[in-house]
């Protein structure tokens, strides 16, 4: 059976998931076209219609080489301890413009990082501020 997507509706969903259960500290809220008109490429799992993740790929250059930001990963709670957010690592690394990937996620994000540590993540760099570890730096790398 083929389905054909509503563009607009997926919009709608992931914009709805990011300000309900993401862990993001935006001054605004996202909005359907947020999302469409955004420089973040945002991948959209769908499970029986509906959106129960997504990721996002941003095109950043890093120390003057081209790379990929994995940023904005959510799963519905109703979604979570499936898988799900490894499943979607695992398709930004895929989906890559880029051979270098990586993405930032806190510290007390434990599920975050071991969903990208099983993906092929691996830590590399630790964001410090005022000498308390705040985040990490985790590299992928897309063998082709």
């Amino acid at each position: 059976m083929i389905v054909k997507y509503n563009e607009d509706k997926i919009a709608k969903e992931i914009a709805n998931l990011l300000n309900k259960y993401s862990d993001l500290s935006y001054p605004f809220k996202f909005t359907p076209q947020l999302i469409k008109g955004s420089n973040i490429k945002y991948l959209p799992l769908l499970v029986i219609n509906k959106v129960a993740g997504c990721i996002g790929l941003k095109s950043v250059i890093r120390n003057a080489i081209p790379a990929t930001e994995v940023c904005h990963l959510v799963v519905d709670p109703n979604f979570r301890r499936k898988g799900l957010a490894t499943l979607l690592y695992k398709w930004a690394i895929k989906m890559s413009p880029t051979k270098n990937i990586f993405c930032y996620i806190r510290t007390n994000n434990i599920g975050s990082i071991k969903a990208a540590e099983r993906a092929g993540f691996i830590k590399k760099h630790e964001r410090r501020y005022k000498k308390r570890v705040i985040g990490f730096y985790i590299y992928g790398d897309k063998n082709e």
